[in-house]
């Protein structure tokens, strides 16, 4: 009974800093998929205002045909300025956007619809090349660090539960006070980052795992010792 209650210890801790890879991981897709999905809205948003003569708030929820971009259609507004500004701050924590992402949509809405066509025309050019830019650095940033979170996540609860099962002496105990210390930082990660507190998540998760290496001081250090018995170092 108590092996499986290790392995359950062990499991339910490598699960738990698995899992904030994988919702790290996700994050960054989640960015590059809306950031695309903007830069095609873009481009209908361009025709239409071409060839149509609809107000820009009707334009708009035209050309935001992408389920991603929801938050910019069926919304009540006179106001474009409202109207746009609601969108932007409807957009869901879970996409992933920066304050960067953030300040260059609330900088398009702020001329858009305020000039004739052909300036309104110019004005979405300029934020296709803008929008290119971040786009491009979402990619980069979904390729370098993508699979390293997923590891990073994996191998982090593994090592743990490694050096655990190393030791003669383990606790249960111990084991299950770590992976809840995983588990519940990894609620707080979630709940902070759809928040827009990304530093904050940062710094939690930096919290949780100096508290489980402060526990884990004293049984590394035995597994050492017996390890340089066991060699004869």
């Amino acid at each position: 009974m108590n092996l499986y209650l290790k392995i359950l210890g062990a499991v339910l801790l490598v699960f738990s800093t698995t899992f904030c890879g994988f919702m790290l991981s996700v994050r960054l897709k989640s960015r590059c998929k809306f950031l695309l999905a903007f830069q095609d809205f873009l481009c209908t948003l361009e025709t239409n205002i071409r060839y149509n003569t609809d107000d820009i708030i009707r334009l708009i929820e035209k050309s935001a045909i992408n389920p991603m971009l929801s938050v910019f259609s069926g919304t009540k507004h006179s106001d474009f300025s409202n109207y746009w500004q609601k969108a932007i701050t409807s957009i869901p924590q879970s996409y992933g956007l920066k304050n960067d992402d953030i300040a260059v949509l609330e900088d398009f809405g702020k001329a858009l619809g305020t000039t004739d066509v052909e300036g309104q025309l110019n004005h979405i050019e300029l934020y296709k090349n803008i929008l290119n830019s971040q786009l491009i650095k979402s990619k980069e940033e979904y390729k370098d660090k993508s699979k390293l979170y997923k590891v990073l996540g994996f191998f982090t609860g593994s090592i743990i539960a490694i050096l655990y099962k190393g030791l003669k002496n383990m606790d249960v105990d111990m084991i299950f006070k770590i992976a809840a210390i995983g588990i519940i930082v990894a609620i707080l990660n979630q709940l902070l980052v759809r928040s827009g507190r990304e530093e904050q998540a940062m710094l939690t998760t930096l919290a949780g795992l100096i508290v489980v290496l402060s526990m884990l001081v004293t049984q590394i250090s035995t597994l050492f010792g017996t390890i340089k018995s066991l060699f004869g170092l």
